[in-house]
């Protein structure tokens, strides 16, 4: 028990308050990019499911309605057959249908025997566990504000997210920051999240009702449990 829990405290970070821009660099160090190309699916998935859920006590790194700036090429690279499915669930049901009605395909592709076939195999997921990859990050795609991409090196991928593309840092953040303020917020910081090494922000706020009124706003619908806990 002493041993998890100095493990888990040596993994956790205090921050002071909550960002309103981050900015992650997701990498291929990850479950699912294993000699594989870093795909635009399963950069949305690490960025906004993983690295935005990297906190712990209920209160994320980033604010409500935030700007996130992600730093990678995101190449339209899917390699076969390990990524196949992921390249359809992209191009078919997220592309056209978007986060509010892609899982209409879930059955179809969930019955395909054709990419199911690759799981048998052992070269590949499951057909339908792409549908999974993009629901990890629905938390982060609902709470986050807008998403900034640096360093693309195909249009495609960003544009099917909905994301805004920039040649630099500088400029993503120049320009998250300018969107902030039209929105309100008067003096907006940013925040640089590094990973790897692995590690969970904990974030201090302004007061106890502060915070309770910012973990209320990441609890799970479906399982009604806090988020970060």
């Amino acid at each position: 028990m002493f041993c998890s829990q100095a493990n888990y405290e040596d993994a956790v970070v205090d921050v002071d308050g909550q960002a309103d821009v981050l900015i992650l660099a997701p990498t291929c160090i990850g479950p699912y990019t294993k000699d594989t190309y870093l795909n635009p699916l399963l950069v949305n998935t690490y960025a906004l499911g993983y690295y935005y859920n990297m906190y712990v006590e209920g209160v994320p790194l980033l604010r409500q309605g935030g700007a996130m700036i992600v730093v990678n090429p995101m190449p339209y690279k899917w390699t076969e057959p390990t990524h196949t499915a992921y390249k359809a669930i992209f191009e078919e049901a997220v592309a056209p249908y978007g986060p509010s009605r892609f899982e209409e395909q879930q059955e179809r592709f969930a019955t395909d025997e054709t990419l199911n076939d690759i799981y048998r195999a052992g070269k590949g997921p499951a057909a339908v566990h792409g549908f999974y990859m993009y629901t990890w990050a629905a938390h982060g795609m609902e709470k986050v504000g807008k998403v900034f991409l640096v360093g693309a090196e195909d249009a495609r991928g960003p544009d099917v997210l909905g994301w805004e593309r920039h040649d630099t840092v500088v400029s993503a953040v120049a320009a998250a920051k300018e969107w902030l303020k039209g929105r309100g917020t008067k003096e907006p910081d940013a925040t640089f999240w590094q990973c790897p090494p692995v590690g969970y922000a904990r974030v201090a706020v302004g007061s106890e009702e502060e915070r309770a009124a910012i973990v209320a706003g990441n609890v799970c619908k479906k399982t009604g449990r806090v988020r970060g806990n």
